[in-house]
Order: C-alpha cells, then sequence, then structure tokens
C-alpha cells in the first residue's frame, strides 16, 4: 500500500507539471512535456516492477537465482521442501493402499507411518545438498554426512570402515545414483489460476532423455513480504507414473 501512496503523490506531482507546460510558451512548453512524459514512463516501470515482485513468477526466478547461488536459505523461505515430501508421500502411499485388499491395506499404511519422517528427512537432505552444491548426493556424501553428524570425520580407517557399514544399513542414501533431473529441460510456464487461496503455476518440462513432455502443478501461498512459496506439488505422483511409463515403453 505504502508503494501505491507514493505513486499516486508523484502521479499528481506529473499532472501538475503537464499542467504548467500548457500555460508556458512552447519551448518550456514542450521541454516540460517531456519531463512530465519521462517521468510518467519511469513510474510505469516502478509501478510494474513493484507488481512483477509480488507475482509467483518472479518468486521462480528467485528459486532459481537460489539454486545457481547455492542459498539454501533463500531456497528454503520460497519451496517448502518438507511439506512437499510429506504431502507426496502420503499421495503415493494412499494411491498404493488402495490397489490392496483388506488387512494387506492398513499394514501398508502402517508401515508407510513409521518409515515416513525417515523417507522424508532423507529426501529433504537431498535437495539441501543439491542447492548447496551444485550436483546431486551420491552413496559416499549421504555417508559422510551421516558420520560427521555422528561426530566421525572421514579421514580415518574407523570412518570409512564405519561409512561401509552405514552404506549397507541405509538404502535411501543412493536414491540420488539413479536420479534422472538432469536430463530435464524448461519449457516454459502454463496459466496460473486461482484455488481456495492458492495460486497454481503449470510449469511445463521436458525430459531429453525420455523424450517426453510433462507439466508439474506448484501450489504457491503469498509470504508477508509479498513473494511467494511452493507448498505442494499437487500432481507430482501422476507425474511420476506418467514418466514411468515412458521409462518403460523406451525399453
Amino acid at each position: 500500500m505504502r508503494y501505491k501512496c507514493a505513486i499516486i503523490k508523484v502521479i499528481d506531482i506529473v499532472v501538475d507539471i503537464l499542467g504548467r507546460g500548457f500555460m508556458m510558451d512552447p519551448k518550456r512548453k514542450r521541454l516540460y512535456m517531456i519531463i512530465g512524459a519521462v517521468i510518467a514512463i519511469v513510474i510505469a516501470v516502478a509501478a510494474g516492477y513493484l507488481y512483477y515482485m509480488r507475482t509467483p513468477t518472479y518468486t521462480l526466478r528467485t528459486i532459481g537465482n537460489a539454486v545457481k547461488t547455492h542459498d539454501w536459505a533463500s531456497f528454503q523461505k520460497h519451496v517448502d521442501v518438507k511439506g512437499i515430501f510429506n504431502n507426496t508421500y502420503d499421495r503415493m502411499i494412499e494411491s498404493e493402499a488402495a490397489k490392496q485388499q483388506g488387512p494387506d491395506a492398513q499394514l501398508m499404511r502402517g508401515f508407510a507411518t513409521l518409515l515416513k519422517p525417515m523417507v522424508v528427512e532423507t529426501l529433504t537432505q537431498q535437495v539441501q545438498f543439491y542447492v548447496q552444491n551444485g550436483k546431486a548426493m551420491t552413496s559416499t556424501d549421504a555417508d559422510n554426512a551421516q558420520l560427521a553428524a555422528n561426530g566421525f570425520t572421514t579421514d580415518s580407517q574407523g570412518a570409512k570402515s564405519g561409512a561401509g557399514s552405514a552404506k549397507k544399513q541405509d538404502p535411501m542414501s543412493s536414491l540420488a545414483d539413479s536420479s534422472t533431473y538432469g536430463s530435464l529441460e524448461f519449457k516454459g510456464y502454463g496459466t496460473t489460476r486461482s484455488e481456495d487461496g492458492f495460486d497454481i503455476v503449470p510449469l511445463n518440462l521436458h525430459d531429453k532423455e525420455l523424450n517426453t513432455d510433462f507439466t508439474v502443478e506448484l501450489k504457491m501461498h503469498q509470504l508477508d513480504d509479498g513473494t511467494w512459496q511452493i507448498v505442494d506439488l499437487p500432481n507430482l505422483p501422476q507425474v511420476l507414473e506418467q514418466l514411468d511409463q515412458a521409462r518403460k515403453a523406451k525399453k
């Protein structure tokens, strides 16, 4: 609201300048008209930029810059990583449980609930490592991170031995080894729509390895400072299924 009030005041000044220009001799009149026009253009650009800063598209560019500069704090602010993984995990487990019959479905849900904190934390660490280092976390990186968290270093024989043990115990540590996000290509944004106080931004991507186009929907809400945060990827399970089918078709 403050910047809107400031813009209105400046517009009043421009109007005043233009008004004064009409009462002057032709040369001064032309000069004031030019000054007024320039100021009006600057105001329009400033207003447009201030508006753009408060759009989801601007925030998506901010997220992209955070990845490029390895700024985890900025990335975390605009991407609710754990929230996204929590929601996606629940959807995928429910989808699989729906395929089961009777007690098997309940057993799957119960077992998945026990595993959920570990899985979500591991996936979050994968994303954090990628943002901070610009590469996917390998099994060795995961082992080293685990050792460091437990107070060990990787320059001792004991640490190397521990790393081998940790590798066997943690099947999730090699998750990134088989990932294909290096083959993804950004194709643009679809038309943003609003749903229940959130903005849904379609992100169009192309998997070069599979030669497949797909769209990930980004569910976003506005923060207090006017920027936005991705809080969910509601169609991610369907996208993963689509990619899985494309992968099978390629074999």
